[in-house]
């Protein structure tokens, strides 16, 4: 009964700190579902998707609140998520070109000899580039 109950308190926090989190960023939440609104419903719209709009304001929203200086995503689906967190961390100053990165990583697996690496659709051409 005291791990149920404890599990309760813990969930009633992060309840409360989504709340807070939705008051603070209401505003920038706002304003970026019109900007993906494409990836869900345009021209542009990705093929697939894990997570719906709620699950990627939070990470948008938690990303702005902490800011971390690294994030890693492990294991993708269309780029849904990604596209939310990329957007907090380019407006919370995060300044490094993402191709960049990824190019990187891809080296660091390919020189690992790793047999395979995880990356969204949007990132499939940049990693072609090291494992010919």
């Amino acid at each position: 009964m005291y791990q149920y109950l404890k599990i309760m308190r813990m969930e009633q926090k992060f309840i409360n700190k989504i709340e807070e989190l939705y008051k603070k960023y209401n505003n920038d939440v706002q304003s970026l579902r019109e900007e993906q609104r494409p990836l869900s419903f345009g021209d542009e719209k990705l093929e697939y998707r894990k997570y719906d709009d709620l699950e990627a304001e939070i990470l948008y929203m938690l990303v702005k609140e902490y800011k971390p200086s690294i994030i890693k995503e492990l294991g993708c689906a269309g780029g849904w998520s990604c596209s939310w967190m990329l957007q907090a961390l380019k407006e919370i100053g995060f300044n490094r070109d993402v191709k960049k990165l990824v190019y990187l990583q891809a080296k660091l697996a390919n020189k690992a000899k790793l047999d395979a690496i995880v990356c969204s659709a949007q990132e499939v051409k940049i990693i072609r580039k090291v494992f010919k």
